[in-house]
């Protein structure tokens, strides 16, 4: 962290910033912290490169979303449009027994459907041009994947992609590395309305199912926050109760608040009343 607020510096150059720790020790974000360096001069220049990795948690997706976002276009050898090469225009063949054949690998045009040829690669590449997609902020932001490469043929992509949709997290990494792109984790949502219909109205403290409390607490620099829950057979489980306690934790007081709380009774519909029988408490912080 010292080394990131030391002197003045005009030019910071940040690679693979999606790597970096979420705080350079207790100093907070890294990238920040080097764009501070730069503040005492008007002629500054920031660059940030970086793969991009997850969704919403990525540092250059954020940062490019905040530039002019440029990328590269390049004419179809047949009908001259300009276009941004993407994955989905890659087409190759199988054969009769639905083999893939990755060396049949092409591009296809987006508007005249002209088959390009691995040969056809130093032309576009010469014929191309970067094209701002958004309006000039002052911050120019270029973004391009590996289909546009000297070096990788598009028969190699396709067999890496083969290989790597075989699991999802190689397939993760192709994504990111070769497409350039950030990888959007699959998940089920869940409607709010039907969630909300299955809540239970409790007419005691604890439901009827409920056999033992425990307390789970966890610590933050400001408070602590605290859960009861109610579990009963075939580990069915019931929220009781979430409590915020504010305070500073490195004090004996919070902590003493915390034992009052803990001290808590549930009435259960038999009549008995129910104690925390474990209480578990994070060491994180």
């Amino acid at each position: 962290a010292s080394s990131l607020a030391s002197r003045p510096i005009r030019i910071v150059f940040l690679d693979e910033v999606d790597r970096f720790p979420t705080s350079a020790g207790t100093e907070g974000d890294p990238v920040s912290l080097a764009k501070k360096r730069t503040t005492t001069f008007w002629n500054r220049k920031i660059i940030m490169t970086s793969t991009p990795t997850v969704k919403g948690a990525s540092r250059i997706e954020q940062a490019f979303s905040e530039s002019d976002q440029r990328k590269y276009y390049v004419p179809c050898p047949k009908c001259g449009e300009y276009q941004i090469l993407m994955w989905s225009n890659i087409r190759w063949d199988q054969d009769e027994n639905q083999k893939h054949l990755p060396d049949t690998a092409h591009y296809v045009c987006d508007h005249c459907e002209y088959k390009m040829k691995e040969s056809d690669k130093s032309r576009l590449l010469l014929g191309g041009e970067w094209r701002a997609t958004e309006e000039s902020n002052g911050i120019a932001g270029f973004w391009i994947n590996e289909i546009y490469s000297p070096w990788v043929s598009w028969s190699e992509m396709v067999s890496s992609f083969l290989e790597a949709k075989k699991y999802p997290e190689t397939l993760k990494v192709f994504t990111n590395t070769a497409l350039g792109e950030s990888w959007e984790e699959q998940g089920h949502t869940v409607e709010g309305d039907p969630l909300l219909r299955r809540r239970e109205l409790y007419p005691y403290d604890a439901p009827e199912g409920v056999l033992v409390i425990t307390c789970a607490v966890d610590v933050q620099g400001d408070r602590l926050e605290l859960e009861f829950r109610g579990w009963g057979v075939g580990e069915e489980t019931w929220g009781l109760s979430y409590e915020v306690l504010a305070g500073d934790p490195s004090t004996k007081a919070l902590w003493d608040t915390l034992d009052q709380h803990l001290e808590r009774t549930f009435t259960h519909p038999s009549g008995q009343k129910l104690k925390a029988v474990c209480v578990t408490v994070d060491s994180g912080h």
